[in-house]
C-alpha cells in the first residue's frame, strides 16, 4: 500500500477529527534535504511546467528583485537564494526534459521515483508502461 493509500484509508477511518491534516501529512513531507511535495495523481504537462518552475521563479528570481528594490537584501539572503538556485537545477533538468520529450496534451503520473507519461487524445485507455517512463 502506498503512502497516498494510506493516508486515504485513514482519512475513511471516522475515529480520525483532523483528516484533512492527516492527509496533509502524508502528501507534504520534511526531509534533511529540504521539503517534498508528492502526489500519485495525473497531472497535465502544463500543470507540471508550472508547479516545477513556481518555487525557483519566486525564490530565486522575483524575491531577490523585490528584496533589492527595498534594500533588504543581506549576504546571507543572497546565500540561501543562491542555495535554491542551485538545488533547483534538478528541477530544471526535469523540466528541460519534460518539455523536449512529452507531446503538449500528455499527462504524467509518479510512481516513486519513476515518472510515467500517456497522450490525453489517444481514444484508447492505454496502461502506464516502460516505453513511456522519463
Amino acid at each position: 500500500m502506498t503512502g497516498y493509500e494510506e493516508a486515504i484509508t485513514i482519512l475513511k477511518d471516522t475515529r480520525f477529527k483532523n483528516r484533512i491534516l492527516l492527509l496533509a501529512a502524508h502528501i507534504f513531507s520534511m526531509t534533511v534535504a529540504g521539503g517534498v511535495v508528492a502526489t500519485e495523481e495525473e497531472i497535465l504537462k502544463s500543470r507540471y511546467i508550472f508547479i516545477t518552475i513556481a518555487p525557483f521563479m519566486i525564490i530565486s528570481i522575483i524575491l531577490p528583485l523585490i528584496l533589492g528594490v527595498f534594500g533588504l537584501l543581506t549576504p546571507t539572503l543572497k546565500f540561501l537564494i543562491i542555495l535554491n538556485s542551485m538545488a533547483s537545477s534538478v528541477d530544471m533538468l526535469n523540466l528541460l526534459l519534460v518539455i523536449k520529450q512529452l507531446p503538449k496534451n500528455a499527462t504524467l503520473k509518479s510512481n516513486g521515483p519513476d515518472t510515467y507519461w500517456k497522450n490525453i487524445q489517444m481514444n484508447e485507455k492505454c496502461k502506464y508502461n516502460e516505453s513511456h517512463r522519463i
